[in-house]
């Protein structure tokens, strides 16, 4: 099951590891002056030097006969990886595949602090666009704001919350980050706020 739940990643892999050792191969001959590869590069008119072995590289793929072997020693490679117990390839993978799950984590801890951060600064905005809105026009604002209210009354109270010092991308927080209190066309239009 877990191979075919990995094929794709698995073929990937495999295929990137035959080419780099292609590469590897090339580079020994770009340095040896093989004077086949020599020739192979002037008929193509590619630069013969390990700068630009990545181009030669490509080149040899796409020939028919060297493309196709390589492509059937790439299956013929994940066959015989395929008969290795798994609990082998498991240790292999095992440190490489904690470090990435740690660094994964971290990425999404800091994803999560972030977007907590602007939440509640998009809240904290929001909730003194809820007292101006109460000062202005004597009621309390409405739990979901749609477009008539958003373009005769928020609209202007976003427009003075920016006069006196919030950033247009304060403002746009509000409608990434509190979409629950606006119609889908009123939380388009504040996380795209501009003044106009």
């Amino acid at each position: 099951m877990g191979y075919y739940t990995y094929i794709r990643d698995f073929e990937q892999e495999s295929l990137d590891w035959i080419l780099l050792k292609l590469k590897l191969v090339i580079n020994e001959l770009i340095k040896d002056e093989n004077i086949y590869l020599e020739n192979y590069s002037k008929e193509k008119n590619i630069s013969f030097n390990i700068e630009k072995s990545n181009n030669l590289v490509e080149e040899i793929l796409f020939e028919d006969i060297v493309g196709d072997y390589l492509y059937d020693l790439n299956f013929k490679f994940m066959d015989k990886l395929k008969d290795l117990n798994p609990y082998f390839l498991f240790r292999r993978g095992r440190k490489v595949a904690i470090k990435k799950i740690k660094k994964e984590r971290k990425k999404a801890e800091k994803r999560q602090k972030k977007f907590e951060e602007n939440r509640k600064s998009a809240e904290s905005l929001w909730k003194e666009i809820a007292k101006l809105y109460k000062l202005r026009y004597g009621e309390k604002i409405p739990n979901k704001v749609n477009k008539p209210i958003y373009d005769t009354k928020i609209k202007k109270l976003l427009i003075e919350v920016h006069k006196i010092g919030i950033s247009i991308k304060e403002i746009q927080k509000i409608g990434k980050h509190l979409n629950h209190k606006f119609s889908n066309s009123v939380c388009s239009l504040i996380s795209n706020f501009q003044l106009s």
